[in-house]
């Protein structure tokens, strides 16, 4: 029997001899793919079993290659992001049905905590505590055949397959980086005009400089040591680019291109930005450094007074080297955190829809089979890589042929072709042409008409009398024929939350789920 000819409540128990492939953790970058893991199985009502067409690797996995986050231990199975097709729904599932067509959200949530009820999803109390009791819902990797998904009605996105046929792999981006990127900008505030540093050209970074673009930036600076990374930025209209392992002095750089300093800056890398002070190398050498806060260093020393920074590079425990003296004397505002994506794909679908701007994100195809040369190969920031899209149904992907410099023969790279910068090393450059292609909207080529904005977006989640409003501010005129669409979207939320009310054994009270 067919996904798409089995009824909507079904639950097949998987036996013993359901097995799948899976990418495993089995120590400090040893990474294996197993043929003979059991499959995962419905365990709660709001479950969904969804088979895995396509997931990704991207830097955030290599935090746990690495085992720098200590709670990762053997067999576990990686990845965080993945769409595919619903194979299973347990009986409380009421917005999806076997045979849809989804992306998972790689923010899992309960919808119905205080922390989700005011739209804060990445901080909900059931799927993102520290206890270690049963209580916490846990959810295995994407980088699977199969994948288990609690709360599937808050954390599945559907994708229709009109929209499949124009997004292709491209909706993948929904699961994380393409919400992770415009969540940055909005922590910051961008406004008309502003000048916006970006830390970090990887998949995070090069979407900030997208949607900073889009809503409205008049110059984009991102920087990065990798120079094949920053040729992808540069493909983004007017954003121009710093070499830091070139140009040395980063802050006196950006002062001297822009006098004055940063409205915005956005720091993408984290931990990650190469430590190339005194200090910092000294320290790394006796074994006394903890996290790496050059890129919030250079930050802070960039930003104007009363400026904006936004953290969503990844920072795990704490720093030895912070300049709160050089915010409190710049009334710097600093916002972090994960990216609450639950908020944002709604309105990113119909973008994603009309235009090519994630197009070129994914810079490697390569098969499930090919996942432990996968990560070495994205550990040493081989060929240009910047994220790699994980094949796990070939067939899903007919248009990824080899021809294509694609999927599936072997690791395929979308080339670069490199171009003589008449510029002399050291200065910001500008976009130039012959750089790997990545389309952006037309709207990236113009001015955007700001003068009168209302919110896109709007949601509140009422708890205790308490009500937060999450706002995207965009022109009428760029979203047009989407704003009733959009506005029906946020009132959906409401109705998800609603719906997955918890009682106290963790299922859902029947009594409260509503009828739409």
């Amino acid at each position: 029997m067919t996904e798409q000819s089995q009824t909507k409540s079904s639950v097949k128990v998987a036996k013993s001899s359901d097995t799948m492939r899976a990418v495993e953790w089995h120590g400090t970058t040893d990474i294996r793919v197993n043929i003979k893991r059991p499959r995962p199985v419905i365990i709660k009502p709001n479950d969904a079993i969804v088979r895995i067409t396509a997931t990704t690797i991207c830097e955030s996995d290599l935090h746990l290659y690495h085992k720098e986050i200590p709670r990762v231990a053997k067999g576990d199975i990686m990845g965080h992001e993945g769409m595919g097709i619903i194979h299973e729904v347990g009986s409380q599932v009421l917005k999806h049905k076997i045979g849809d067509r989804v992306v998972i959200s790689s923010v899992i949530a309960c919808g119905s905590c205080d922390y989700c009820k005011r739209a804060m999803f990445s901080c909900c109390n059931f799927t993102n505590s520290n206890d270690s009791s049963e209580n916490v819902e846990k959810s295995l990797g994407t980088q699977a055949e199969y994948v288990r998904v609690p709360f599937a009605d808050i954390n599945l996105i559907q994708i229709s397959e009109e929209d499949n046929q124009i997004l292709m792999e491209k909706a993948l981006l929904l699961s994380s980086v393409a919400c992770k990127g415009l969540y940055a900008c909005e922590m910051s505030k961008i406004l008309k005009g502003d000048v916006v540093g970006i830390w970090g050209a990887d998949a995070i970074g090069i979407m900030c400089a997208a949607w900073a673009k889009y809503l409205g930036a008049s110059r984009v600076i991102v920087i990065d040591p990798i120079h094949s990374r920053l040729q992808v930025a540069l493909k983004i209209e007017r954003v121009e680019i710093i070499n830091c392992k070139e140009d040395k002095d980063v802050v006196k750089k950006i002062k001297t291109s822009v006098p004055g300093g940063l409205d915005v800056a956005i720091d993408t890398v984290g931990i990650k930005y190469a430590t190339r002070s005194f200090v910092g190398k000294l320290e790394k050498a006796f074994f006394a450094d903890t996290e790496n806060c050059d890129a919030l260093e250079e930050a802070i020393l960039c930003t104007k007074k009363g400026g904006n920074i936004s953290l969503i590079g990844d920072y795990n425990t704490f720093t030895n080297h912070f300049r709160i003296g050089a915010v409190m004397d710049k009334s710097l505002a600093i916002r972090g955190g994960k990216s609450h994506s639950r908020n944002f794909r709604d309105i990113i679908l119909p973008i994603m829809c009309e235009n090519n701007l994630f197009t070129s994100i994914f810079t490697h195809h390569m098969s499930l089979s090919e996942a432990t040369k996968a990560y070495k190969k994205l550990d040493k920031k081989e060929d240009g890589i910047i994220k790699i899209l994980l094949i796990v149904d070939e067939k899903e992907f007919p248009h990824l042929t080899e021809s294509s410099n694609s999927f599936p023969s072997g690791s395929r790279t979308r080339k670069i072709v490199e171009t003589t910068s008449k510029n002399k090393p050291g200065k910001v450059v500008e976009a130039e042409s012959g750089v790997i292609a990545m389309t952006v909207p037309s709207l990236f080529t113009e001015p955007i008409n700001r003068s009168w904005s209302e919110p896109v977006y709007r949601s509140s989640f009422e708890n205790n009398g308490l009500t937060q409003d999450t706002s995207i501010s965009k022109s009428l005129d760029e979203v047009g024929s989407l704003k009733e669409e959009i506005l029906a979207m946020s009132l959906n939320i409401k109705s998800d939350v609603d719906r997955n009310e918890l009682s106290e054994d963790g299922s859902h009270k029947k009594d409260e789920i509503k009828n739409e």
